[in-house]
Formats: structure tokens, C-alpha cells, sequence
């Protein structure tokens, strides 16, 4: 009995030690609505071919309640090492700063034209 204490005690310790997750979205969360703490962290990943040209850009959204941390990162599709054009994923990264609701929107398009994003991915973020 007392080893089963001990070992829930060090589960507990071990669980909160971990600290929040971080609330990771992708393509099918485009139109949703989410719900961060102060502090918490939210990552998108979105499918992205820089050799394109095309890449995606944060078009709104609100610093003082949500906040982009770092830059986007590009990651290559596993198995395509050495493949020329082979497509691949971007995250980027934000911390909710503030209590607060903010829209936040993302567009993929060619940053020297002039024209309207090719996708664009839209979330409500509410931090509490």
C-alpha cells in the first residue's frame, strides 16, 4: 500500500511539472473558436511550399492579447530529403499575453505581390 502512494505521489508531482500543453492546430481547425489561458501557448501548422514562393504571414490578429513568438518555422515533409520543390509544413507560434478575444488570421501568399492571399486561415482566440 505505501509503494502505491509513493507511486501516485510521484505521478502527481511528475503531471504537474509538466505544465500546460501547448494548443496545436492545424488546417481543420481553419473557423474555429479557442480557449487559452494567460501564459499558454498556441501552434499552428499549416501545409506550405516555400520553393513556390507562396508562404504564410500572420494578417491579423491583436499583440497585446495574443502575440507571435519567433519566427515561422519550415519543415520539409518527411521522406522528401533531397526531392527539389517537395512541399512541407509551417508553424508558427503565439503566446496568449492577455486576457482578451482577438481574430486571428493568416494568409499564404507571395510577399513582393500585389494581390489577395491564395488560402487564408482564420481562428478565434479567447484568453481567460
Amino acid at each position: 500500500m505505501k509503494i502505491l502512494r509513493c507511486l501516485a505521489v510521484f505521478l502527481l508531482a511528475g503531471l504537474t511539472a509538466c505544465g500546460p500543453q501547448p494548443a496545436d492546430l492545424t488546417e481543420a481547425d481553419n473557423g474555429s473558436r479557442v480557449r487559452l489561458g494567460q501564459g499558454e501557448e498556441l501552434v499552428i501548422t499549416l501545409e506550405s511550399n516555400p520553393t513556390t514562393g507562396y508562404s504564410w504571414h500572420v494578417i491579423e490578429t491583436n499583440p497585446e492579447v495574443l502575440k507571435q513568438v519567433g519566427e515561422i518555422e519550415y519543415e520539409q515533409s518527411p521522406g522528401s530529403d533531397g526531392l527539389v520543390g517537395a512541399g512541407g509544413t509551417e508553424m508558427i507560434r503565439f503566446e496568449a499575453v492577455a486576457p482578451g478575444e482577438v481574430t486571428l488570421t493568416l494568409g499564404y501568399y507571395r510577399s513582393w505581390e500585389d494581390k489577395p492571399p491564395v488560402e487564408t486561415f482564420t481562428v478565434t482566440v479567447v484568453v481567460e
